[in-house]
Parts: structure tokens; sequence; C-alpha cells
């Protein structure tokens, strides 16, 4: 099972009222359900990376929409 499934189904336990609201941490840290340092790192990593290539796209739109009057007919092609 992954640490998804995992972490998902410890929380549908706590839902259910298996495991109680004061236990729940220590069941995510038996599990190992928590994400490491070096998980987190990596999704903030690759969000930035995402975030900045949107940027850069709706930049490109914007530009291009806001001088279209003043391109040529070769530059518009």
């Amino acid at each position: 099972m992954s640490m998804n499934n995992t972490r998902q189904q410890l929380f549908y336990w706590q839902q259910q009222g298996h495991i109680d609201d004061a236990t729940i941490n220590k069941a995510l840290e038996l599990t190992q359900s928590n994400p490491t340092g070096q998980q987190w790192q990596s999704f903030i990593g690759q969000l930035l990376l995402w975030l900045g290539l949107m940027t850069i796209a709706i930049g490109t739109i914007f530009f291009f929409a806001y001088n279209w009057a003043s391109l040529s007919d070769l530059q518009k092609f």
C-alpha cells in the first residue's frame, strides 16, 4: 500500500471513530505516512517550475494581445 493510500485509510478510520483524534498523529508516524522533507522540497520545486512556466506563457499571450493592433500582417502570421 502506498503512503497516500495508507494515509487516506487512517483518516477514514478516524472519521468512522476507530482511531481517536488524539492518536491520529501517532498512527501517521508509525505507518510513516507523513511526507518527508525531501518529498516536500520536490513538491515545492515542481510547483514553482509549473507556476513559472504558466507565468511565461500567460505573459507571452498578453504581450501579443496588447500589441496586436500594431503588429504587421507578417508578424501576425
